[in-house]
């Protein structure tokens, strides 16, 4: 890829492994403020993202500007074409997407931004192209359970407040097509006492014959999925990274409901693919896996127990009943997200 020349003094090329111990620097200041930031390291970086099988560093462009013989990093854009679709992101379809986009505040106005953002859109060559999306490779949870880099507890996002890159997308022709996604937060330290027994079993699970089923990232989930399925097959031990499951499983050990944990930075954890087979609602299985999975979080040892906190992902129009569910456990809304569109 050539040069984009910005301004007099300042560039736009694609990333070099050279590049490594700069960009990780300036991440690690960039974002320090987001939500569940978590510092990273070139290791980490390297593992997650460089190594990643829709990497291409093409699509990974750094502004750099050049003062004499010095050169700074101070902007960065980074852009998928299709991930191969396999394993678990065969179910995220076949999107373009713009997974960051960031200028250091003292570079804005001088148009680095557009000139990344243009890099970018001419490398992935057609539209759409997808900004905030939750199937994003590398940087979320769409390849298993993950810790995000920073954002919502499930992928990075464009937060609803950051009305700047908003408005600087909008002017570059997208348009938000989501918007409802928000985090919800519990406090557990102040009402450990509420999930520190294990909640009683409702009518309904042996009226259909379940049974819960704990696995996690070492002991991963030996029974049946149904056909249409097969996440827990292909998340196994979720390539080291911990995580904490229950399932509700038929007589025949088929998975009818789940719902997974894993820890976030701070002593924190996220509650996620919360799911009840829709024949089995409204029968208090929903709160019942709920209150085990909170349980399960005060009273297991580190690391799939004793967090301070638990947040999850939802959508306040789509997911109306389950955030209803979430109101009564005492979660409540932290941090709105969008998503947005170029056609």
């Amino acid at each position: 890829m050539g040069l984009h020349t910005v301004t007099d003094t300042t560039i736009v090329r694609h990333f070099a492994p050279a590049d490594l111990p700069a960009l990780v620097a300036f991440w690690n200041e960039a974002f320090k403020d987001r939500r569940n930031f978590r510092p990273m390291t070139a290791a980490a970086f390297s593992a997650r993202v460089l190594a990643h099988p829709a990497f291409d560093a093409q699509g990974l462009l750094l502004a750099w500007r050049r003062r004499g013989d010095e050169a700074t990093l101070v902007g960065m854009a980074h852009a998928f074409r299709p991930a191969p679709q396999e394993g678990l992101a065969a179910g995220w379809g076949e999107g373009h997407t713009l997974a960051l986009l960031y200028v250091r505040p003292d570079a804005r106005g001088q148009g680095v931004g557009s000139r990344l953002a243009q890099a970018a859109e001419n490398w992935l060559y057609y539209c759409p192209v997808l900004v905030g999306w939750p199937g994003t490779p590398a940087y979320g949870t769409v390849e298993g359970y993950h810790a995000p880099c920073f954002g919502s507890s499930e992928h990075m996002g464009v937060s609803a407040q950051d009305a700047s890159l908003t408005r600087f997308l909008s002017r570059r022709g997208y348009r938000i097509v989501g918007a409802g996604d928000v985090s919800m937060e519990l406090e557990l330290t102040a009402t450990r006492a509420r999930w520190a027994e294990a909640p009683a079993p409702p009518p309904a699970l042996a009226r259909n014959n379940l049974h819960l089923v704990d696995f996690d990232s070492a002991h991963p989930f030996t029974g049946r999925e149904p056909d249409d399925r097969a996440h827990f097959a292909h998340v196994g031990g979720n390539g080291g990274d911990p995580f904490g499951a229950l399932a509700l499983l038929d007589a025949d050990d088929v998975l009818v409901g789940h719902a997974v944990w894993y820890p976030l930075a701070n002593g924190r954890a996220a509650f996620t693919d919360f799911r009840i087979a829709p024949a089995l609602r409204n029968q208090g299985l929903g709160g019942y896996l709920l209150d085990s999975v909170l349980n399960r979080m005060i009273t297991l040892p580190p690391i799939l127990g004793g967090y301070t906190s638990v947040e999850l992902l939802t959508h306040l129009l789509r997911n109306a009943p389950a955030v209803r569910l979430y109101e009564a456990h005492g979660f409540v809304p932290v941090a709105a997200w969008v998503q947005m569109e170029k056609t």
